[in-house]
C-alpha cells in the first residue's frame, strides 16, 4: 500500500505551496512524488511528480513545480521509489473466453498426451462437487494445446484423437478448446450431435464432409476412409460448433470479476478482439449501469457464417452497415465502451497439424527418430489458406476505411502479411486515411515486404509472450518451414542465421521501417490470466536458459542461453509504449489517455520497483545472474525471480484495485 509521507513533510510543501492557490481551491487532490514516473510522451521521459484534479492530470515534472499545484486539501503520495507507469492497454485479448466458467480447464502450458488428457478429465469430472453434465450436454475443456496431435507419441495406443476422447464420454459433446484458438477437437457423439449449420443440426461425416460441410472439408483432420478423426481447425469449429457457454446474465452478474481481470493486472483499456452479440449483450449493459471500469473497444467480428458467401466473397455492405448500427448503439457509453473496430481473420496458425497460416513457400514433410535426427521427404502441396476471396478482401477494407472503421487484422503467415498489406495499400491510395489498421501476431513475415511500411500508418500488434525460445513449441513449426538435422540440438534449432530467423518476429525491423507498435496479449492463448510485465520481459530479453525436457532427447545437458532472432530485441521504453501511448492511439484514443500528459485522463498504475532501472542493467553476455535481473520484470507469481506487482490501479483519477 502507498502510505503518505511524512507530517514534517506534508506541513512543509502545504506552507510553499498554499499562497500560491486561489481562494477556492483549486489545488491537486493528489501529488505523488518521490518515485519514478514514466510518462510515455514523445520524449519517452521520466518525472519525478505527478499532479491529479478530479479525472484529469493537472502536471507531471519536478516536484517542486508540482508544489505549486498544492492546495488545503492536496493529497501528498510518497511513493518512496516506487514506480507510475500510464495505464495499460492491451490491443488484442478476448476476456469473456479468459473468464468464462468451463466444465474444466488443463493445467496451463501443458504438454500432455492424449491419455494424460483424458486422466486429467476424468478426474475432474469426478472431483467434489463437481456435477456431470446431464447426458446429451457439453463438457467443456480449456488449454488444450493442439500442438503435434498426430503424432504417436502424443496418441499412445489410441488410433485417434477422437476415439481417445470417447473413452472421456460416448454420451456428452466432449469439447477442447484449443490454447491458441485455432484448434479444437471433440468425440464421436461431438461430431454426431455438436455442430450446427445455418442454425440447423447437422453431423460432421465421411459423407457430410463431401457433400453439405464441403467448404469445411480442409478444416477437418480425417482418417482413411474420410471421417473426422479429432481436431478441428479455425472456421470448422468457429462456424459450426457453438458450445455451450457461460449465460449472458451470468456474466452480466460478474462484472467484479471482468474488472478484476483487468485492472489487477494494471490495463484500464483493452480492445476485444472477437467481438459478437454475445460480447455486446454483455459490456453494453454494463457500461449503462457505469459498472464497466476499464475501457473497452469492441472488434466486431467478421464472421463466415454471417457475412461470407460460398465462393468466400465478404458481403461487404452488410457488415458495414452492421458495424455501424453497434457504434451508434455504443456512442451514449463512448469513454468506457466503444466500437468502430473490427476483427479480421485472414489466415490460420503455422504449427503442426493445423498448419492454416498462408504461407509463400509450402509446408514440408518431416520426420524424426528418437534422438531428433531428421528425415525430409517431398514438400506438401498445403501453403495454407487464405480465408477470403483476395479481391473482395480489398474491396472490403477500401469501404471500411471509407467508412471510418478501423480494421484489426490476424495475418501469421507471410502469404497472408502480403495479401493484407496489399489490401492496405489500396485503401489508403483511395483516400488519404490515417486510421490506425492494425496487424497483429506477424509470426513471419517477408523481409523484401518490409519496405511496405514505410508510408502505410499500419500498427502491428506482435503476441510478445510467442518471443521467448520455447523448444515443445517451436519443434511444431520451425521444422516444417526449414531444414533442420536435429530438431534436439538447440545450436542447430535456434541457429540465428538461419532462414527462419530472418523472418521470425521482426518487430524491431518493422518499426525501423515506419510501423507503429502496439501490444496485445491474445490471452486466453497461451494463458488464462493476462501478464503484462511478463510479455514486456519476453520482447526485451527473447532468450531464455533452456534444457531439453521433450521426450527421447538424446541427452540432458546443463541449461544453455538460447535466443529466439536476437537482432530484433526491443528497449524496455518502446516495449511500455506498447502497452501505454500507441495501445491508446491502436484504440483511437490517445487524445484521452495513455500518456501521463497535462490535460489527459488520470488513469494510470502504480508498481512496486522500477523496470526501466531493472532492463538497463542487462548485458550482452548472458549469465544466470544476467537472466535473474531480468526476470525481475515479470509478474512476481511466474517464478521465483519475477517480483513485479501492480500495487494500485486508477481510472479517472479514482482507485479501481489495490493489492491487498
Amino acid at each position: 500500500m502507498i502510505k503518505n509521507c511524512t507530517l514534517y513533510s506534508l506541513t512543509l510543501f502545504l506552507f510553499i505551496s498554499m499562497p500560491l492557490m486561489a481562494a477556492d481551491d483549486k489545488g491537486a487532490d493528489k501529488i505523488f512524488w518521490n518515485g519514478v514516473i514514466y510518462t510515455a510522451d514523445d520524449q519517452q521521459s521520466s518525472v519525478t511528480a505527478l499532479a491529479i484534479k478530479g479525472d484529469t492530470i493537472l502536471y507531471a515534472g519536478s516536484i517542486n513545480k508540482a508544489t505549486t499545484y498544492a492546495g488545503p486539501h492536496t493529497e501528498m503520495i510518497d511513493l518512496k521509489g516506487k514506480m507510475i507507469l500510464p495505464g495499460l492497454h492491451d490491443a488484442h485479448v478476448h476476456p469473456l473466453l479468459a473468464v468464462e466458467k468451463l466444465t474444466c480447464t488443463l493445467p496451463e502450458g501443458n504438454i500432455f498426451t492424449l491419455q494424460e488428457i483424458i486422466d486429467y478429465i476424468k478426474k475432474c469430472l469426478q472431483s467434489d462437487g463437481q456435477q456431470l453434465p446431464k447426458s446429451g450436454s457439453w463438457i467443456t475443456v480449456g488449454q488444450f494445446s493442439g500442438y503435434g496431435v498426430d503424432s504417436p507419441q502424443f496418441l499412445g495406443p489410441y488410433a485417434s484423437l477422437r476415439d481417445g476422447l470417447d473413452q472421456v464420454s460416448e454420451t456428452h459433446i466432449v469439447y477442447l478448446l484449443g490454447t491458441d484458438g485455432h484448434a479444437y477437437a471433440t468425440n464421436s457423439y461431438g461430431f454426431m450431435h455438436g455442430a450446427t449449420l445455418h442454425e440447423k443440426a447437422i453431423a460432421v461425416t465421411a459423407e457430410t464432409l463431401k457433400t453439405d460441410l464441403k467448404a469445411y472439408q480442409e478444416y477437418f483432420a480425417r482418417d482413411a476412409e474420410g471421417r473426422p478423426s479429432g481436431l478441428i481447425k479455425d472456421a470448422g469449429a468457429y462456424d459450426l460448433f457453438f458450445y455451450k457457454k457461460e449465460s449472458v446474465n451470468s456474466l452480466i452478474s460478474r462484472a467484479d470479476d471482468i474488472n478484476h481481470f483487468f485492472l489487477s493486472k494494471g490495463v484500464t483499456s483493452a480492445q476485444d478482439v472477437w467481438s459478437t452479440d454475445r460480447e455486446i449483450a454483455v459490456f453494453k449493459p454494463l457500461a449503462e449501469k457505469n459498472e464497466l471500469k476499464v475501457r473497452l473497444t469492441l472488434a466486431y467480428a467478421l464472421r463466415e457464417d454471417l457475412y461470407v458467401d460460398q465462393n468466400n466473397k465478404i458481403k461487404t455492405e452488410a457488415f458495414i452497415q452492421d458495424v455501424l448500427k453497434v457504434s451508434r448503439d455504443l456512442a451514449p457509453y463512448s469513454d468506457f465502451l466503444k466500437s468502430m473496430a473490427v476483427k479480421i481473420m485472414v489466415d490460420g496458425v503455422i504449427e503442426t497439424p493445423t498448419q492454416t497460416a498462408a504461407l509463400k513457400s509450402p509446408y514440408k514433410t518431416v520426420h524424426w527418430d528418437q534422438k531428433g535426427h531428421t528425415t525430409y521427404s517431398h514438400d506438401t502441396q498445403n501453403y495454407g489458406i487464405i480465408e477470403f476471396d483476395e479481391k473482395s478482401l480489398i474491396d472490403t477494407v477500401k469501404a471500411l476505411d471509407k467508412a471510418g472503421i478501423t480494421a484489426h487484422f490476424h495475418s501469421l503467415g507471410d502469404r497472408a502479411i502480403d495479401v493484407t498489406l496489399t489490401a492496405i495499400e489500396a485503401a489508403r491510395a483511395r483516400q488519404l486515411s490515417t486510421l490506425p489498421h492494425n496487424i497483429s501476431h506477424m509470426q513471419v513475415m517477408d523481409p523484401n515486404d518490409l519496405g511496405r511500411l514505410k508510408d502505410l500508418g499500419v500498427f502491428v500488434t506482435p503476441t510478445l509472450s510467442w518471443l521467448s525460445p520455447s523448444p515443445a513449441y517451436d519443434v511444431t513449426v520451425m521444422p516444417f518451414l526449414q531444414r533442420h538435422n536435429n530438431v534436439y540440438e538447440f545450436k542447430d534449432l535456434y541457429n540465428q542465421n538461419s532462414d527462419y530467423m530472418s523472418k521470425a518476429y521482426i518487430f524491431k525491423s518493422m518499426q525501423e521501417h515506419g510501423a507503429t507498435l502496439s501490444a496485445g496479449s491474445d490471452v486466453p492463448v497461451e494463458a488464462v490470466g493476462l501478464r503484462p510485465f511478463s510479455d514486456i520481459m519476453y520482447g526485451l530479453m527473447r532468450g531464455d536458459f533452456i534444457t531439453p525436457s521433450l521426450e527421447g532427447a538424446n541427452k540432458q545437458v546443463d541449461p544453455q542461453w538460447m535466443m529466439m532472432n536476437k537482432r530484433e530485441r526491443l528497449s524496455i521504453r518502446d516495449l511500455i509504449d506498447a502497452h501505454t501511448i500507441n495501445g491508446a492511439k491502436a484504440l483511437n484514443h490517445d487524445h484521452m489517455t495513455g500518456s501521463l500528459e497535462i490535460g489527459k485522463k488520470a488513469d494510470f498504475i502504480i508498481i512496486n520497483h522500477d523496470i526501466i532501472k531493472a532492463a538497463e542493467t542487462l548485458g550482452k553476455t548472458p549469465t544466470l545472474a544476467y537472466s535473474r535481473e531480468a526476470y525481475s520484470i515479470c509478474e512476481a507469481f511466474k517464478g521465483p525471480h519475477c517480483k513485479t506487482k501492480v500495487l494500485v490501479t486508477y481510472v479517472d483519477g479514482k482507485i479501481v484495485y489495490q493489492a491487498d
